[in-house]
């Protein structure tokens, strides 16, 4: 995840960040790599980027957002980043029998 703060602090703005949202798949084993990134308070970005199988687009649907089958996006808002990466977690486990 990326939180405004630490973009403030490092001296970086939200567009310094695009090229991030393809590292967690990048890991071997990962299945599902979900980036999270602050726009602005309140409001959080999501990049999904899938393995073979597990459909990117779909867990983005169910935030309103879309995309292709191994890599999507969608906007979510709450109150902090954990509030986010609790729903989408529990939307993936739910969705794709995932475990985090």
């Amino acid at each position: 995840h990326i939180l405004l703060s630490e973009l403030e602090s490092g001296g970086f703005s939200y567009s310094d960040t695009g090229s991030v949202n393809s590292l967690p798949i990048t890991v071997e084993g990962v299945e599902l790599g979900i980036t999270v990134k602050q726009e602005e308070p309140g409001r959080f970005k999501l990049s999904v980027r899938s393995g073979r199988g597990i459909a990117a687009n779909k867990l983005c649907a169910l935030f309103g957002g879309g995309g292709h089958e191994r890599a999507a996006g969608a906007t979510v808002e709450a109150e902090c980043y954990e509030a986010v990466r609790d729903r989408v977690l529990e939307a993936a486990s739910e969705l794709f029998g995932l475990q985090p």
